[in-house]
Order: structure tokens, then sequence, then C-alpha cells
């Protein structure tokens, strides 16, 4: 059977470094609690959102809450983002990096 393995570029060989560093990071205690702190920001800020605008000022608050919500989810789906790209990366060239 021929190897199918793809060599690793510059940028895969980066992306599989960062992965396995934050493979540490989302099962550390401390990960949980600020899932949990963003978590509670992201529903405040739904919250604030979700209000009917009656004028233009709440529009632009609204505009500015929504802006916060991707943030926040952004930050919490950055790193498990990370390592399914790595995961694909791994299975692809059946490499990784220390």
């Amino acid at each position: 059977m021929p190897d199918t393995r793809l060599p690793l570029s510059k940028d895969d060989r980066e992306h599989l470094r960062l992965a396995r560093e934050l493979e540490g990071l989302i099962v550390n205690p401390g990960w949980k609690l600020y899932t949990q702190l963003i978590e509670h920001h992201l529903k405040t800020k739904q919250m604030e959102a979700e209000a009917v605008a009656k004028n233009m000022d709440e529009a632009l608050f609204q505009n500015a809450a929504k802006g916060a919500i991707a943030a926040f989810r952004l930050c919490l789906g950055l790193p498990e983002g990370i390592i399914r790209v790595a995961k694909d990366i791994r299975g692809k060239s059946g490499e990784d990096v220390e």
C-alpha cells in the first residue's frame, strides 16, 4: 500500500505545536473557571442585545453587545478549533511536532 501521508508545511508544524500546548490548557481546572467566567459575560451581553432598540443610541449599544458576544464565543472556541485542525493535520501527515 503506498504511503499517503502528506509532508508537513511550516504552518502545519506551528499549528501542531500550538495545539499540543492548548491540549494541556483545556484539561486544566483554570480553563473551566475561565470558560465559566466568559460564558457568564456572554449571557449578560446576549440579554442586553436581545432588548428591543427604541432609539439610535440603543441600536448602537446593541451592535456593540453583538460584537462582544462574537468575541466571547471566539475566546471560548479558539483552543478547541486549533486542536481539531491539528487532529486533521496529524491524520493527513501521520506526523506530530514536539
